[in-house]
């Protein structure tokens, strides 16, 4: 009987063990976070790299916002949520919902740490998680500098979509949406040094880097 009992207690302290192991392997792989690098212990960004994730996270903003604006119009929950400085109504769309989720929780993905300021606000609408390369040739031939900077100094400006006036009339005029944007601005210590531009709607969309260069056929522009 002593017997049994002692190997009951052994179970029951290998069982807990076990649960120790396995619990401190689950904190360790969600502290690399899930689906690809963690960076929230890096104290320092590298710009190529931040400036690679702008890119592409604009882009897919774009992707969404060419997206929703093929629905009805009542769909897109066309809203107003101001005045604009010339009096007329400040409207917000669905465009401008997904376009901002899918950037911010991108780089909130990359850098949990990142401060980012944006013209929207989370609106907990689910997207896809979008795939990004912080590893780009085309940003890395164009980079002025690619030193790593203090996680604390950085931060990235949002507006995930300019001209939505334009953007909610576009049905009616297509031509109107050629001035549709996104736009990401990054700045050190309250400096601007960098900015991307996406334009969806151009025959070709086109994403323009200011500062460290120009990607595609984009005209190059002074920086911000």
């Amino acid at each position: 009987m002593a017997k049994q009992t002692s190997l009951r207690f052994n179970n029951r302290v290998g069982l807990v063990v076990l649960l120790a192991v396995a619990l401190l392997v689950l904190l360790f792989l969600l502290s690399r976070g899930r689906g690809g690098p963690n960076r929230y212990v890096d104290e320092t960004i590298k710009i190529s790299e931040l400036l690679a994730a702008a890119v592409q996270l604009a882009e897919a903003g774009g992707d969404k916002i060419v997206e929703i604006r093929k629905m009805d119009d009542k769909q897109i929950g066309q809203l107003t949520k101001g005045l604009t400085k010339e009096g007329r109504d400040e409207y917000v769309t669905l465009g401008d919902q997904l376009s901002h989720e899918v950037i911010s929780s991108g780089f909130r993905r990359l850098w949990p740490r990142l401060q980012f300021r944006s013209e929207e606000n989370d609106h907990a609408v689910g997207v896809s998680r979008v795939k990004v390369d912080l590893v780009d040739p085309e940003i890395l031939s164009v980079v002025r500098r690619d030193e790593a900077v203090a996680m604390d100094q950085v931060a990235v400006w949002i507006d995930p979509l300019d001209a939505t006036q334009e953007y909610t009339e576009g049905v009616k005029d297509s031509e109107l949406l050629k001035y549709v944007t996104v736009m990401i601005c990054i700045a050190v210590e309250g400096k601007p040094i960098a900015g991307v531009i996406h334009e969806p709607y151009t025959e070709d969309p086109r994403t323009g880097v200011f500062e460290y260069g120009t990607r595609q056929n984009f005209v190059q522009c002074a920086k911000f």
